[in-house]
């Protein structure tokens, strides 16, 4: 098929040129159509991402956890009518709007309510690459005792596992709600080696934790990320609100804008220049929800994972998929809610 393709315009050239002329016209035109709105998009999708690391997320977290201080800070804001003050006033009544729909419908939550809680999966990674992304988690504006890190290494690399594991908790364990070491078994029945069936492996684990504390699964954002994952100290600030502002909140998933920077400059020109094709891309396509799927670290409610038993250990990829085994299980009711705050990635 692909040499059909290949050849055939050039044998048609001869035999059918002005339709040979017209296909390239038309073909010509749809891909000069498709580079403007990928353009487009791409401008918009960074300006979301700039506005939400400018955002004072820790404020308007504040508001959600004490609303009744919305209406003076609205007021305050009226009194100087700036623009930056007329967009906050926007914001602040979106907000108060929001959390007053939220309790009509009895789905009102506060923010001192949640814990976060990251899948951490690794698999013979340096201990470099690893205490760059633990550390940037708890340098996040949010405190870090409100996130659980589930430490879960591979039994085929548990000499390294176990060991970074542990200098990890040595640096970092005080600062967390609670650091949690596991280790995956291998050749468990039913299971392929790959990130779904350690993640899977690390979820159950974790729900064993939650019920022994009678923590609720609604209380709890799960983040599934992968080893390189870097996130931007608003990350789960943003992630945060968004969870709270949401109605049916638990079978979402709250997908992050994706810079796959960590290490731009030290991988090759060809690689370089794929890696932030994958930015520009991820970030266009965020502005088209219909298309926007789950994709690498991302977030969702505890109890989803629960509904759905975590993920296919007999599956590599856990993150596209797990849009579609969601929207079987929620009967198309599922959503992706866009988290503009980046997090920051490995070029391969």
């Amino acid at each position: 098929v692909t040499w059909t393709v290949l050849i055939l315009p050039i044998i048609l050239s001869y035999l059918l040129p002005e339709y040979v002329a017209i296909f390239a016209i038309i073909y010509t035109m749809y891909w000069l159509f498709r580079s403007v709105k990928l353009s487009f998009d791409l401008l918009m999708g960074y300006r979301k991402t700039k506005l939400a690391q400018q955002t004072d997320w820790t404020q308007i977290l504040d508001f959600v956890q004490h609303p009744e201080h919305l209406d003076t800070a609205i007021q305050n804001l009226a009194t100087r009518r700036t623009i930056e003050n007329r967009k906050l006033e926007e914001t602040y009544r979106n907000v108060a709007t929001t959390i007053q729909h939220l309790k009509t419908k009895n789905q009102y939550k506060k923010p001192s309510e949640i814990l976060h809680a990251i899948l951490f999966v690794t698999c013979k990674e340096p201990l470099e690459l690893i205490r760059q992304s633990i550390s940037s988690y708890t340098n996040s504006h949010i405190d870090p005792k409100k996130i659980i890190l589930i430490f879960s290494g591979e039994e085929s690399d548990k000499i390294n596992a176990e060991k970074y594991a542990a200098i990890m908790k040595k640096e970092f364990g005080h600062a967390f709600h609670t650091f949690i070491t596991t280790i995956h078994p291998k050749n468990l029945p039913n299971e392929i080696p790959g990130k779904a069936a350690n993640a899977t492996w690390a979820g159950k684990k974790l729900k064993n934790y939650l019920d022994e504390h009678n923590i609720a699964y609604e209380n709890v954002i799960l983040s599934n990320f992968d080893a390189d994952t870097v996130v931007d100290p608003q990350y789960f600030s943003e992630l945060t609100f968004r969870y709270l502002i949401e109605e049916n909140r638990t079978i979402k998933t709250y997908q992050p804008t994706h810079f796959f920077h960590n290490n731009i400059w030290e991988v090759p020109m060809a690689i370089r220049m794929i890696s932030l094709s994958s930015t520009f891309i991820r970030l266009a396509e965020s502005m088209n929800p219909k298309r926007y799927k789950s994709f690498s670290s991302r977030s969702m409610g505890f109890q989803s994972a629960v509904d759905s038993d975590f993920w296919d250990p007999m599956v590599i990829p856990e993150d596209s998929r797990q849009y579609w085994t969601s929207y079987i299980k929620y009967k198309g009711h599922n959503e992706l809610v866009q988290v503009y705050t980046p997090i920051y990635m490995d070029a391969v």
